[in-house]
């Protein structure tokens, strides 16, 4: 076991672990005006995603990936991303309605693990570059961002009960939707992705200098679930026409030879070579 846990992905993924741990200590343990401790603790998951976002290159890079690896790197983003962003959406926005606010907490766990469990089937695979419904790394993120740009600007809007209900909701719907977000598989290092990256990146740094980080934060993580959803509508729209040019509920085999479901089906003679010959009328030339 020691060497399973000396190697340099795992400590990556327990320190994503344990940020992940402390944030949910931090908010267990804070009132309910103390916005101090909730920030520590949306900051602390904030940290956890960048560990997380380093464990896989640095296992690929020491070439030490294993299926303990993976399991691991599960167990901690259900703490990470799932179990404590729930605590802190309680403590935070929800602790007050008591019941109905655990409940909604909750709902958001539940979700988290059920999106993770999905990811662990490798539904995901069908279509690489893409995932099916919203992450619980950015769902988590999404989460603390909020959480930390309240603190900063201290908008009375964030502090809505109602408000952090419906969007602890639809955070919940859209990790156990059917909708596709692209991931950072789908993104081909050409000449024009890389300078559209450079120029993003660089005006994240020019807005986070002038302006506050946190708000980019939450303008990106806004931008990223908007375009998944903009995305998802466009496809579905694109399926609906094909779909109306080329009626696949129609079989072309019908209008070809039409027969009756009483006569029999009549077996093909055999060919001088011995092979029976194809029923389909059109043959390969």
């Amino acid at each position: 076991m020691l060497h399973y846990i000396l190697r340099p992905a795992n400590l990556f993924t327990a320190s994503s672990l344990f940020c992940g741990f402390y944030s949910i200590v931090l908010s267990a343990s804070a009132g309910t005006g103390d916005t101090g401790a909730f920030h520590a603790a949306a900051v602390l998951i904030l940290f956890a995603g960048l560990f997380d976002l380093l464990d896989g290159p640095v296992a690929r890079l020491t070439r030490t990936t294993s299926d303990f690896g993976m399991q691991l790197d599960s167990f901690a983003d259900l703490v990470s991303f799932g179990i404590a962003p729930g605590v802190l959406l309680f403590k935070w926005g929800l602790a007050e309605m008591e019941l109905v606010g655990f409940a909604v907490a909750f709902l958001f766990v539940l979700s988290s693990c059920f999106r993770l469990a999905r990811f662990n089937l490798g539904v995901d695979l069908d279509e690489p570059g893409f995932s099916k419904g919203l992450t619980i790394t950015v769902a988590g993120g999404t989460v603390a961002s909020l959480v930390i740009f309240h603190h900063k600007s201290g908008l009375a809007l964030l502090e809505s009960q109602l408000n952090v209900i419906l969007f602890t909701v639809f955070l919940s719907y859209l990790m156990l939707s059917e909708i596709r977000f692209r991931t950072m598989k789908s993104i081909r290092f050409r000449p024009l992705t890389l300078a559209v990256g450079g120029l993003a990146a660089f005006s994240f740094i020019v807005v986070t200098v002038l302006a506050d980080m946190s708000a980019c934060l939450v303008a990106i993580a806004c931008l990223y679930i908007g375009l998944g959803l903009l995305e998802g509508v466009l496809s579905r729209r694109r399926r609906r026409h094909l779909d109306a040019l080329f009626d696949l509920d129609d079989d072309p085999l019908d209008e070809l030879d039409p027969m009756d479901d009483d006569d029999p089906l009549e077996v093909p003679a055999a060919t001088p070579s011995g092979e029976r010959r194809r029923w389909w009328p059109f043959r390969r030339r």
